[in-house]
């Protein structure tokens, strides 16, 4: 079996999931606070501690392939842009680890856990529990919800040769031996 990870990158709460041969491990990674005028340094830093720490769980589980939840793009540009940095940032990060990674919006995480799009998270959870009762870990939080469903989805997506995910991950692939000729 594959070692795989679901990331819900936040720079407040960020949720990992991690799914093995071992067990389903939960994170939750809190970003470092800044100040109410942070300089472009002081958020350079929150970045990069963030992705460090992450990395290094990822690196700890020996994952070997990783989905990010996409950011929704009805977000404003002030709340839009940090997360499509840190996003940057932890697939650059995961390319030089070598772990293939792809991003799955949450329509598409939803509709492939519970069969269908259940707009409200909590209504989410309560479906997602009830389908899957026999899973024995479950989330504390909901960064670690919404990453363990980004683990789920990709998890079964993998198993089931689902095409868009294998495309993707095979043009990824293709990509990384051309950037290391």
């Amino acid at each position: 079996m594959l070692t795989i990870a679901g990331i819900d990158a936040s720079l407040s709460a960020t949720g990992l999931c991690i799914i093995s041969n071992e067990g389903t491990f939960f994170y939750t990674l809190r970003g470092h606070k800044l100040g109410t005028k942070p300089s472009d340094v002081e958020k350079n830093q929150r970045l990069a501690l963030l992705v460090r720490d992450i990395l290094a769980i990822i690196k700890k589980h020996e994952v070997q392939i990783a989905a990010i939840e996409n950011y929704a793009f009805s977000m404003s540009s002030q709340a839009t842009t940090p997360l499509a940095e840190l996003q940057g940032a932890l697939k650059v990060g995961l390319f030089f680890q070598k772990i293939l990674c792809c991003s799955l919006p949450v329509s598409t995480i939803r509709k492939f856990c519970i069969g269908k799009h259940i707009p409200k998270k909590q209504d989410f959870q309560r479906e997602f529990k009830r389908i899957h009762h026999r899973i024995s870990a479950l989330p504390r939080n909901e960064d670690e919800w919404d990453a363990f469903a980004v683990a789920y989805t990709l998890h079964h997506a993998w198993q089931l040769g689902s095409d868009p995910l294998l495309q993707e991950h095979i043009a990824f692939h293709l990509s990384s031996e051309q950037c290391e000729s």
